[in-house]
């Protein structure tokens, strides 16, 4: 019996694209893409081909095929596993898992466990896996966004693999798209048309991220496929936008986080607003902490343009003053302006440049002792400055030939 209110708009699959096109095999139509430990000659290829393999920590950003190399693991060899989620998971959960896999053992049967968001787990719940890997009674696999080896017990680090994953390449992600498309077209009976341009945009503002282009490629799907006609459905370029939108910003995890904040440095150390102007907006964009940011720009100020602009850095702490006290999203142009200022200022490393070489005379063994009119007993032997011959005093501070400052050949150091 039909509604009233008409046939309505297809009922949508409960799992989404993403989870519908996982790789069924290593090769072939539907095969792994991306990640050189995948390709032939690769560790996990050895993995997936011949199902040998040793406890390990796969990291690395969303989207690039860290949980598709367990799948397809299970898929291709019959293994029995326990998953768990290290941000939900007790102590009580993870005994009770290393109990099934000794069992397992005993019975002649291999037991995986994954833990995903194994950067999560506590130190205690660490502790309980160490025996339990190293006497092959579970072979362990983390899944991470982040490196997790930074926060696991040593003891830990120790008995995995790290396998780092990367974000996928334009090509990758092209490939990815292509099989999508030809799904879908599949699914919706008839062709699903993408022009250039709207490929274009879920390539590159995908970020190596399948799983978020996936994401906005299903929602613009759904959103035409309402107002298609009878021939193909059409994805215009605006759904595209939306469906991006639609599922979140730029992903910033802490390998992100220092990749884009060295980009950031360097081009305001490197005279380049611009470019320092784009990575700041994908900072910002990614939920970094606008503090942090500033923090930065306090430094730099100091390191890479010191005494050739001085105002520099009183730029920079007033910014750092002015973010903390009206927060974004208005203080993204207290960032800016300052994020510009600093890399039109002139450059000169001359104040860092001489603490390092005084403390490094100093960590030596240069060690001169205070000259007798310094010293707060002898104020009689003091001659002030002020009351001398051009405001220099010829009562010197440390011995003859020692020099520290070199001053910088631009701005207010210029000769």
């Amino acid at each position: 019996m039909k509604s009233i209110f008409g046939d309505g708009p297809p009922l949508l699959p409960f799992t989404s694209l993403a989870g519908r096109l996982w790789p069924e095999s290593v090769d072939g139509p539907m095969g792994f893409v991306g990640q050189d430990a995948l390709k032939k000659g690769g560790i996990l290829r050895h993995v997936l081909e011949t199902g040998f393999l040793r406890s390990m920590v796969l990291y690395g950003p969303p989207g690039c095929g860290k949980s598709a190399f367990t799948r397809l693991l299970f898929k291709l060899h019959s293994i029995r596993q326990t998953t768990l989620r290290g941000s939900e998971t007790s102590s009580a959960e993870i005994r009770q898992s290393i109990d099934r896999a000794k069992g397992d053992r005993k019975a002649g049967a291999r037991h995986i466990l994954v833990v995903e968001e194994i950067d999560r787990l506590g130190k205690t719940q660490q502790d309980l896996l160490i025996a339990p890997v190293d006497e092959g009674d579970i072979v362990l696999i983390g899944l991470s966004n982040e490196n997790p080896l930074r926060t696991f017990l040593p003891a830990l680090s120790s008995r995995v693999l790290s396998i780092k994953f990367h974000p996928l390449s334009h090509e990758e992600i092209a490939l990815i798209l292509d099989r999508a498309i030809v799904f879908l077209s599949g699914q919706a009976g008839m062709p699903v048309f993408i022009g250039e341009g709207g490929k274009k945009i879920l390539i590159e503002r995908s970020a190596g991220d399948a799983r978020r282009m996936l994401g906005a490629l299903e929602w613009a799907f759904e959103v035409e496929r309402c107002h298609a006609g009878q021939a193909e459905i059409r994805i215009s370029e605006s759904s595209l936008l939306d469906g991006l939108g639609q599922t979140g910003g730029l992903y910033l995890d802490r390998e992100n986080h220092f990749d884009l904040i060295s980009a950031f440095i360097k081009s305001v150390r490197n005279h380049d607003p611009d470019g320092a102007l784009h990575w700041l907006a994908r900072m910002i964009d990614s939920g970094e902490d606008p503090l942090y940011i500033a923090r930065r720009l306090i430094i730099l100020s100091s390191e890479d343009i010191g005494l050739a602009e001085p105002f520099a850095l009183t730029m920079a702490t007033s910014c750092f003053t002015a973010v903390s006290a009206i927060g974004l999203p208005e203080a993204r142009i207290v960032l800016s302006e300052t994020t510009i200022y600093l890399a039109l200022s002139p450059k000169s490393n001359s104040a860092y440049k001489s603490i390092d070489r005084a403390l490094e005379a100093v960590r030596e063994g240069f060690l001169p002792p205070v000259p007798p009119y310094f010293k707060a007993e002898n104020k009689s032997l003091y001659l002030y400055p002020p009351d001398q011959p051009g405001g220099v005093s010829p009562q010197r501070s440390i011995p003859p030939g020692t020099s520290y400052y070199d001053a910088g050949q631009v701005g207010w150091e210029s000769p």
